[in-house]
């Protein structure tokens, strides 16, 4: 039966409906690139491979839907029934002449009776006739067909769609390679505006056919696109787009695993999940109870195949199958032992499965040549022939490996599981526990929860197995699930647990498994920031604990001073901290200790006791290294970057931030992994590398639901809206603040605490933007006394921060002196930055306290603001320190008040400027300028773009054209879907457009849809000049450079062949004087064709010409020059391989970077050869490379 929650079935009415579009926006951008560059006069050539069911119908049905308005679209399709010659070339042309009768026109009489005759309209149908037309009249064929696709739709570029082309007949498969010749001669004399698109099977195609695929691929019109499985994030979309709403990690990855993220299979699996009633929910997740290999593969993806497998005997077939169960990758003396054969007809068997192509060698194995292979053979079984063979092959492993059997345990549990009644279940759950007890130990946790289920369904059907031992499976399929990060079924199986072990009265046991559904409340699920879960269950249960159990105590008062800590409650947290602690070291459990000191330090940074939570996170990292796990170093590592943030210590933060990063992705904790995110956002911040800052913030959202965890969301999201105010992006920077508050998107249900920091964060922008009313109205709406919820603690202090902030900009000093106490508290416990927003608090002090005319207080928060923002290297704190300081000297109006204002403002300015903020760039200058001070203020440098267009815009423009949907650039600018609607709906009103694809068309033809945005290019006369200039923002982490020059060159690189051997038989003198030789005929050859050397390379030179013809002449000369000394001195024979190649590299400190350059060293390796087309080393596309020859 199919699980039910509040007597509704979790399986919707109509699931396994037709699925949205998902993923695929890579491929559709390059198909969409590919349309474009053949609008524009290039024509174009797409192979599209792949499985069947992958998605190429599905992709060119979307391309279809952009492209149709501009484009004249003319569909063929090759059938699997035997081929009729030219049948898809005839659909082609009759849908030509649907939609353009008159298009024959264009022929001559005989040419378009040759058509006519293809079309059977006025002999034969169906093209038959010239299928047995001689070769001449084939050839007479070809003409006319290639000339009425070219020109028969001049007013629009024309698509031509060949769908399954290993399908195709040959004749067919000859024109298209002819039309792909054609395509390419005209285009070299005029523009052609025709682009060809042909999918075909990557392991369905007959071998003719292949050949000819191989030759189209060749051309240099021609580009090739490999489609493979959707991710597990885009699994997970198509399964809830199918109507099955918030699906499981576990869920997700048996569907992955069972159908490799083929998009068709995917919805065959759910639709028979859903008829098997084989999905359940968990905890609020859907699940499923039937394991991966039980799905079955729809027969659109095993017919092919399978006839395939049919030109195999009995006896290669049943080789294949039994190897198919061993798994994609096998080794022989398994299969031997498996199939009970004669090892001479095994080889003999092997060898021909090789020969046919479904076998590859790999090493000192086997392995299938495509999955999907496999998968055939194992699903051409009966389930109880299946179970035989696994139960077959798990006692052959037995027996081959009786003294390694650990070493195999995760094999043979496999084996064992899917044996089904054959095995018992006694051996069952033994090898499945210790299956499980592995992959916990690799951090496999999902494959662990996986094997305790199994464990628990065999364990169920023993007569007289324990309730209790039933309970511990369920304990650790519990916390196997937790580890996963999957709430759902690890809250269903810790319920179970709890109820197994209390029925038994294992109190022990019964602690640990209330321990860890308490610890869910801390991370997967956690309750309203201020709410204390309900601990009383694990209170009540520890007090019943013996003596005996410290470690279960510890590890149990542990989870509740978590409790405690999310409940703000940091009295208690501590004490139980330090009680866990305390019982830990009692036994010396290294492992309780990290634990336990870690939750310590939540307490001490919440308190802000800043330096002790330090030392403790330095004494559970060191507690985490004893053990060597690298999953309890993700705690301390992380916290500590928020305590040496809040100390200043930017510099440890930020190494700090970049080790928790590695660690955290490394063990796949999601949730800690988006905190350290939110850190590198505080630091991104602090530096002024607001582009870092934005790609920090877009993995940071992404690792928070991945994860379901909530906490670095609230972290980078304030800082975000922080840096968009700066620069004048208040609506976006209000987007950032919605999404904490909006119910689904960071938090379930946000609870009072966070809708009333969303508030005052909100107001903040507004009184920013000047709106000082609404930002008043803002604060007015808080919920009265809402100085009940302040605690002076570190969650609170960047609110308090915000609200003095806001206050001092609507002149509320109200709320101002309320900020005041609770930051000057934190303050004097050291606290100098806030890790969420960014707040300098000395600064803020001086704000608040300027506003209250306290003016000497002032004065000293401020030149201590100066002071710290200088030391820890914060570039928009310290310039803003230095102009509200001004602000302030100007509001004091004292003796040498107003030229101390000036010279801050002739710093701050310039700061401001370099960091792009506008808004307080404004308002400093204004200043400024009514002191009539001197500010050197460079014209600001920005994109111009056509048609007005906002550099947001053009990014959003940029994602659209990359074939991204509303909610995907959402996702990847963190913004509301609502936003990205609005800047679209302004892009169409500015280009003049009404849909995407006209869009998209745009962003190429205007350069605007490259992988990042435009340059920004001086006004004409302007120029950096010499002078010493500030250090740039982000400098210490900047990714470019921001000053490359690029322009179109020749590059020439010189390989001096064979210089080891050389060394080997001159000697080191004998082969340094060859080489300086060498380097000498080289320099006279430059010198004489005006080359510029760039470098040395050891063994040869690299060298740039402004023209391809001095380029060439020199390479020449460098030949000419060596065949010379070789003729005179046989002995010193130097052979020198050159490489030529144009492009436009980057120019930089004195040399040169990029793809022309890297293209350029590997042809020097090709100089001795012809190769047509060839693949350089890491460079993805082909090129054409031709020889010259010097000898003439």
């Amino acid at each position: 039966m199919v699980a039910k929650l509040h007597g509704h079935s979790p399986v919707p009415d109509d699931a396994g409906r037709q699925s949205r579009f998902v993923g695929r926006q890579r491929e559709l951008a390059l198909l969409k690139k590919a349309f474009n560059e053949a609008e524009s006069g290039r024509p174009r050539l797409v192979l599209i491979g792949g499985d069947a069911g992958v998605g190429k119908t599905r992709l060119l049905r979307e391309l279809r839907a952009e492209i149709q308005p501009r484009a004249m679209v003319l569909y063929g399709h090759c059938h699997e029934d035997p081929p009729v010659p030219y049948l898809p070339f005839v659909e082609v042309f009759r849908s030509l002449l649907d939609s353009r009768p008159d298009s024959l026109d264009i022929l001559a009489a005989e040419e378009a009776a040759v058509i006519k005759r293809l079309l059977g309209k006025d002999h034969v149908a169906e093209g038959r006739s010239i299928g047995r037309a001689s070769q001449q009249e084939q050839s007479g064929l070809f003409l006319p067909a290639c000339r009425l696709l070219m020109d028969g739709a001049p007013e629009r570029a024309t698509v031509l769609v060949l769908d399954d082309i290993h399908w195709a007949d040959y004749p067919s498969m000859a024109l298209l390679i002819h039309l792909t010749f054609a395509l390419a001669e005209r285009a070299a004399v005029q523009p052609m505006r025709f682009l060809a698109i042909a999918t075909y099977r990557s392991v369905d195609t007959e071998a003719r056919i292949a050949q000819s695929i191989d030759r189209l691929k060749r051309e240099d019109i021609c580009e090739t696109l490999e489609l493979g499985g959707l991710d597990d994030n885009e699994t997970a979309r198509l399964i809830g787009g199918l109507g099955f709403a918030r699906p499981s990690h576990q869920l997700v990855t048996t569907v992955l695993d069972a159908t490799a993220g083929n998009p068709l299979f995917i919805q065959e699996a759910m639709r028979q999940l859903a008829q098997d009633s084989a999905i359940g929910e968990r905890g609020g997740y859907l699940v499923t109870t039937a394991p991966a290999s039980h799905l079955r593969l729809p027969s659109q993806l095993t017919d092919a195949i399978a006839l395939r497998l049919k030109r195999l005997n009995a006896f290669q077939r049943k080789v294949l199958t039994f190897a198919a169960f061993l798994g994609d990758r096998f080794g022989f003396s398994l299969l031997l032992t498996v199939a009970e054969a004669d090892e001479e007809e095994l080889l003999q068997a092997l060898e021909f499965c090789l020969e046919e192509g479904f076998l590859l060698t790999d090493g000192g194995a086997f392995r299938f040549a495509h999955p999907l292979i496999r998968k055939v053979l194992y699903s051409g079984t009966t389930g109880p022939r299946r179970q035989k063979m696994h139960s077959r092959i798990a006692d052959a492993l037995e027996q081959q490996h009786p003294d390694s059997l650990e070493d195999h345990i995760l094999e043979i549990a496999h084996h064992l599981v899917l044996s089904g009644p054959l095995a018992h279940a006694e051996k069952i759950v033994e090898y499945a526990r210790q299956a499980a007890d592995q992959a916990l130990e690799l951090c496999a946790w999902g494959e662990a929860a996986r094997y305790y289920e199994a464990a628990l369904m065999s364990a169920r059907s023993i007569a007289g197995f324990s309730a209790h031992d039933l309970a511990q499976l369920h304990y650790w399929a519990g916390v196997s699930y937790l580890r996963d990060q999957d709430a759902g079924p690890s809250c269903a199986h810790l319920e179970r647990a709890i109820e197994g072990f209390r029925e038994t009265g294992d109190s022990s046991s019964l602690v640990k498994a209330l321990t860890e559904r308490l610890r869910i409340n801390a991370t997967l699920a956690p309750a309203p920031i201020g709410t204390l879960a309900d601990v009383q269950p694990l209170k009540e249960a520890v007090a019943l604990l013996r003596e005996a159990d410290p470690g279960v105590r510890s590890h149990a008062v542990e989870a509740m001073a978590t409790a405690y800590f999310h409940a703000r409650q940091s009295g208690m947290a501590e004490q139980l901290a330090r009680e866990s602690l305390q019982i830990a070291k009692g036994i010396h459990d290294d492992r309780l200790c990290a634990r336990a000191v870690s939750t310590l330090s939540l307490a001490q940074m919440q308190t802000l006791q800043l330096e002790q939570a330090l030392n403790s996170q330095g004494e559970a990292i060191n507690f985490a290294k004893a053990v060597g796990e690298a999953e309890r170093l993700c705690w301390p590592l992380v916290r500590r970057c928020s305590v040496l943030i809040s100390l200043g210590r930017l510099d440890e933060a930020e190494r700090a931030a970049e080790e928790a990063r590695e660690v955290t992705l490394g063990v796949r904790d999601w949730a800690e992994y988006s905190l350290a995110l939110s850190y590198s956002v505080s630091i991104a911040y602090h530096r002024g590398s607001f582009d870092q800052l934005q790609r920090y913030a877009a993995a940071g959202m992404a690792a928070g639901r991945r994860s379901h965890y909530p906490w670095g969301s609230v972290i980078l999201l304030p800082t975000l809206a922080n840096v968009r105010s700066s620069v004048g992006d208040f609506d976006e920077a209000e987007d950032a603040i919605k999404l904490i508050a909006e119910p689904g998107e960071v938090f379930d249900e946000p609870g009072p605490l966070i809708n009333i920091m969303a508030i005052i964060y909100r107001a903040l922008i507004r009184a920013r933007a000047g709106q000082t009313q609404a930002a008043s109205e803002l604060l007015d709406s808080l919920p009265s006394g809402v100085m009940q919820f302040a605690r002076r603690d570190l969650q609170s202090l960047p609110t308090f921060c915000a609200l003095a902030e806001t206050a001092s900009l609507v002149g509320d000093r109200e709320s101002s002196l309320a900020s005041y106490e609770h930051i000057s508290a934190a303050h004097e416990r050291g606290a100098l930055i806030c890790p969420s927003w960014g707040f300098l608090i000395p600064r803020v002090l001086g704000v608040i306290a300027a506003g209250n005319r306290w003016w000497d207080k002032a004065e000293a928060h401020f030149a201590e603001a100066m002071e710290v923002g200088g030391r820890a290297g914060s570039l928009p704190e310290l310039a803003r320190s230095r102009f509200e300081y001004a602000e302030m000297l100007m509001d004091r109006a004292g003796r040498g008040d107003r030229e101390q204002a000036a010279e801050l403002l002739t710093e701050a300015v310039p700061k401001f400027q370099a960091l792009k903020a506008d808004l307080f760039t404004r308002r400093a200058a204004e200043l400024a300028e009514s002191l009539q001070a001197s500010v050197a203020m460079k014209s600001a440098i920005r994109p111009s773009y056509p048609d007005n267009l906002s550099e947001r815009e053009v990014e959003v423009l940029r994602l659209v054209a990359r074939g991204q949907s509303n909610q995907q650039i959402a996702d990847e600018l963190v913004l509301s879907v609502k936003t990205v609607a609005r800047h679209m709906s302004n892009i169409f009103d500015k280009i003049g457009v009404d849909r995407r694809s006209a869009a998209t068309a745009y962003a190429f033809e205007r350069g605007l849809a490259g992988q990042t945005a435009p340059q920004p290019v001086a006004p004409a006369g302007q120029h950096d000049g010499g002078e010493e200039k500030d250090p740039q923002p982000g400098a210490s982490i900047q990714l470019r450079p921001s000053t490359a020059e690029q322009r179109l060159m020749v590059i020439l690189f010189t390989d001096m062949e064979g210089s080891t051997p050389l060394t080997e038989r001159l000697g080191d003198d004998g082969a340094q004087q060859v080489l300086r030789a060498h380097n000498a005929r080289i320099r006279e050859c430059l010198a004489r064709r005006s080359g510029s050397e760039i470098k040395h390379t050891g063994d040869g030179i690299m060298a740039s010409f402004p023209s391809a013809a001095a380029a060439i002449e020199c390479a020449v000369d460098i030949q000419r020059a060596f065949a010379r000394e070789s003729e005179m001195d046989a002995g010193r024979l130097i052979r020198v391989r050159v490489g030529l190649n144009a492009g436009e590299p980057v120019a930089e400190e004195g040399d040169l970077f990029g793809t022309a350059v890297q293209a350029a060293a590997r042809i020097a390796s090709f100089a001795f050869i012809d190769n047509g087309r060839v693949a350089l080393k890491g460079l993805s596309e082909r090129f054409r490379l031709y020889s010259v020859d010097w000898t003439n």
